[in-house]
């Protein structure tokens, strides 16, 4: 397990060459267990990351002290589990893990939950927002934020009619009940909730889903659409903001892209026939999976397509939710953050279970000939990347496709940085760079160690 651990390949990890500062310890062990849990690994050195180890006579009372730290520093109480593992027999490093927890949000016991409770963003410790610490007890609490009712909305801000084409739709694709669009049928749905003195009350699903006017009461709940020149964010050859209820948001974003991706040529037998550049099934996939999933807990941020020449990015706010890792995703997991939502675009056709709609996802990609979809964390982000077919790309290693998109999101390549990224020795990095240039994809700027690799455009 170590060696998993220490290639990355196992959950989120912190390493620590020594204890260090125990306020450091403290933040880490709450974010790890405001989140999905994580190990903190001590005896490894981060930078470059090595084993060093432990003094064999030292680890009981490392032990101690890190079981101090947490109980005399964290609220409510974290119970992590810590193991000593041998490296290459004879170096010792102790593990600490810290699992999800069950009586969010942990803080730090010295100060407020709203100054002390620390979330994991990447690989560091961030100060949770008012929003943040929200959502934490909704989880606790087992509530998700699409139940929650919307004071601001009456039940006459809901489209009937909208809901009545939903429900016969669903009755033909799902082979599930119909029936009149009434009270009952909404509540049954979660789309509305009882409140005392006010009766029923549209919640956040029955808002975003059939409001006549869902940004009236959720304003960044939308998709910015963008097509960029080449690799690069600089120059916008089309751009669209997409709103209206959360169908509308799927079809209106689903449209930018065909109108913004190419059609290529295929051979059926001894017939051509044209299709459009990305699979439209991960396409669609991969936009209701950010509609449904996004954490709409986090004001002012939209999900945001943007089509390049080599690939398609969509992000969405919000990581993962608790249990779902990015090692572990296509493999049949589903946690979604916003259930009633995702039953409802299921019920409707527009996504399948999210664990089975990233199966879905990657094999259509497959079957395209294209390369495996990816999957990122970035800050309070989640994104998906659909590779293209990029001109030469059967010529090319996966090594050399990720050093394209290296070159244009660093504005140019230093070899060091690709070693690092692909693990690679100083010597093959300079073959598979080399080659890129020799297929003019790349052009060198500059001599020695100042050597960049850039886009021929830039």
């Amino acid at each position: 397990m170590l060696s998993e651990l220490l290639a990355g390949l196992e959950g989120d990890v912190e390493f620590k060459e020594r204890l260090g500062r125990h306020g450091d310890i403290a933040r880490t062990v709450i974010a790890f267990a405001n989140g999905r849990g994580g190990r903190l690994i001590v005896g490894v050195a981060d930078e470059p990351r090595r084993v060093v180890g432990l003094d064999p006579d030292s680890v009981p009372e490392w032990e101690r002290t890190i079981a101090s730290v947490i109980h005399d520093r964290c609220e409510p109480a974290i119970r992590p589990v810590m193991t000593i593992e041998r490296y290459e027999d004879d170096k010792i490093v102790l593990i600490v893990s810290v699992f999800p927890g069950a009586d969010k949000p942990y803080h730090l016991r010295a100060e407020s939950p709203e100054a002390g409770t620390f979330i994991r963003v990447g690989s560091t410790n961030r100060l949770a927002d008012r929003a943040t610490i929200l959502q934490l007890t909704r989880e606790a609490w087992h509530t998700p934020f699409d139940e929650a009712s919307v004071e601001a909305a009456e039940l006459e801000d809901l489209d009937r009619e909208a809901i009545g084409e939903f429900l016969e739709r669903r009755r033909r694709l799902r082979d599930l009940a119909g029936g009149p669009p009434d009270d009952s049928a909404l509540e049954k749905l979660k789309l509305v909730t009882r409140r005392q003195g006010r009766g029923l009350v549209p919640t956040v699903a029955g808002v975003l889903y059939f409001a006549k006017q869902p940004q009236r009461f959720f304003p960044y709940a939308r998709v910015r659409c963008a097509r960029f020149q080449g690799l690069e964010t600089r120059v916008f050859l089309d751009q669209a903001e997409v709103g209206g209820r959360v169908p509308e948001q799927i079809e209106g974003a689903m449209a930018f892209v065909l109108r913004n991706t190419r059609l290529r040529g295929v051979l059926r037998g001894a017939r051509r026939e044209d299709r459009p550049e990305y699979p439209p099934d991960a396409v669609r996939e991969t936009i209701a999976n950010a509609v449904a999933h996004r954490d709409y807990t986090i004001v002012g941020a939209d999900i945001r397509v943007a089509i390049f020449d080599d690939q398609i990015e969509v992000t969405s706010p919000g990581v993962l939710p608790a249990g779902i890792t990015l090692l572990h995703l296509g493999e049949g997991a589903s946690e979604p953050r916003n259930p009633i939502l995702a039953t409802l675009l299921r019920d409707a056709g527009y996504a399948e279970q999210w664990g089975l709609g990233i199966r879905r996802m990657i094999e259509a990609m497959r079957t395209w000939g294209l390369p495996r979809p990816r999957f990122e964390e970035i800050d309070r982000s989640f994104r998906v990347i659909l590779p293209g077919a990029v001109e030469g790309a059967d010529q090319l290693n996966g090594r050399q496709l990720l050093a394209l998109r290296l070159a244009a999101d660093q504005a140019g390549l230093r070899k060091s940085v690709y070693v690092a990224n692909t693990g690679v020795s100083s010597m093959t990095a300079h073959k598979d760079l080399r080659r890129l240039v020799e297929l003019g994809l790349l052009r060198v700027d500059g001599r020695g160690p100042a050597t960049r690799y850039r886009l021929p455009s830039s």
